[in-house]
């Protein structure tokens, strides 16, 4: 699993009236042009039976202002960050939409969504901005055991040309579960909620923000720590851990189920208890890191606590990778497909190794060997010398065969791209 870098303090906090309760904040962040970030994370109110969907914007994703946006009345004014009343909301800007009035659509209600119309439902609706003028309001409601208390969120995936939507189910025998839908053309009349991932009645799987990575899915799983109670410095945890899958309503496991993707931070900080990432990752063009935000709490689930928007970064490409086993120094992949001449790896190296790929048949015969790795690389060539022998491969099944030079030698491969799996 990569290792993400936190900023030390939020960017922002709960500093607006209407903010008296953050709580899980379940935010939706997303960028539209270079100078152009928006959010759009919830809040409760006196208590969480009633909630609020907030918007903020930003210029560089970094320094985030909470503009008035004279929509919706709250205690005799319109002088507020308000979009609309209702909670556990995700936000996608769909670029696949033809239709500029249905761009922004949005998923989820608990408690419901009400709009202008006196509307009030948990389900979808659309918007030219995300604002404004919701239309195409539908509820919908999933077979049990689905219960829509959650981040409800969504995004469009190119490669199965579906719809996505992540919501929640709840059962006696091990509480939140993670439930995936899908849908062709955003109609969900006919979509079921399948239960994807389960957790424990200890360890519950609150939400999940799931996206497209390369050639599978991840998921960043939010597992509520429901066994240590409510009062002292390991009270009442949100983890943020990361699961995968190659396909979206089968086949999900843990990358790691014990240790963080995003760690908490210490007693004391904006983050020490709760963490709730946002929908969805984001790729920098600039340098091809990857920005994770995320909701940090300072107290437990179920205690008194503020909420901050924080930012964890990691490195382009590094979300989870494999590496050999503690009395090992190789790794050997499943049977490939070479789809190119040009093999491109990333790779971390550590302690000074020397790390090579062998090229191996059907048979496990080593056909060629690449020069060695001796420091760390991102999407860089396989170099196999002068004359590149792969081209009469493509189409082929293959192996590759990764080596670190000695057995104390260390390494995480990331991704491969150049192949794909059979």
């Amino acid at each position: 699993m990569g290792i993400v870098k936190k900023m030390k303090d939020p960017l922002f906090v709960q500093d607006q009236e209407v903010e008296v309760r953050i709580d899980n904040g379940y935010p939706n962040v997303m960028r539209n042009g270079k100078n152009r970030w928006q959010m759009w994370y919830g809040t409760c109110s006196e208590t969480c039976a009633e909630q609020y969907l907030l918007y903020a914007n930003s210029t560089d994703g970094l320094i985030w202002e909470k503009p008035d946006l004279n929509i919706f009345e709250f205690k005799g004014s319109k002088k507020n960050n308000i979009v609309l009343k209702g909670g556990g909301l995700g936000i996608y800007n769909d670029v696949h939409e033809t239709n500029a009035s249905r761009r922004y659509k949005m998923s989820g209600g608990a408690p419901d969504v009400c709009f202008d119309d006196g509307t009030c439902v948990s389900g979808t609706a659309m918007s030219p901005d995300g604002l404004t003028n919701w239309n195409n309001i539908e509820s919908f409601d999933f077979a049990k055991p689905w219960r829509a208390d959650c981040h409800t969120n969504l995004f469009y995936d190119d490669m199965t040309q579906k719809y996505v939507m992540t919501t929640r189910e709840f059962t006696s025998e091990s509480g939140r579960d993670i439930g995936i839908a899908t849908s062709d053309d955003f109609n969900w009349t006919e979509s079921k909620s399948l239960s994807v991932l389960n957790g424990t009645l200890e360890y519950q799987l609150y939400s999940q923000i799931t996206f497209r990575f390369l050639d599978i899915l991840l998921g960043i799983v939010m597992v509520y720590d429901a066994q240590t109670g409510t009062v002292g410095p390991n009270a009442g945890h949100v983890h943020c851990r990361l699961a995968w899958s190659r396909d979206i309503s089968n086949g999900w496991s843990w990358v790691d189920s014990k240790n963080d993707f995003i760690p908490a931070g210490p007693l004391g900080s904006f983050d020490s208890h709760i963490c709730f990432a946002a929908h969805l990752p984001i790729e920098m063009d600039e340098d091809g890191t990857h920005r994770i935000y995320y909701m940090g709490g300072n107290g437990p689930h179920s205690g008194a606590r503020n909420s901050s928007l924080g930012l964890a970064i990691l490195d382009r490409n590094r979300f989870a990778g494999v590496s050999p086993s503690t009395n090992g120094s190789t790794v050997v992949s499943k049977a490939l497909t070479l789809t190119s001449s040009t093999i491109r790896v990333t790779l971390d190296v550590f302690d000074e190794s020397n790390v090579y790929f062998e090229i191996l048949n059907v048979s496990g015969v080593s056909l060629f060997t690449s020069k060695p790795f001796d420091s760390s690389v991102t999407d860089s060539a396989l170099d196999f010398g002068d004359d590149n022998p792969l081209d009469p491969l493509v189409g082929s099944m293959i192996y590759l065969r990764v080596h670190s030079a000695r057995r104390s030698d260390y390494f995480v491969l990331y991704t491969v791209e150049g192949v794909q799996v059979n």
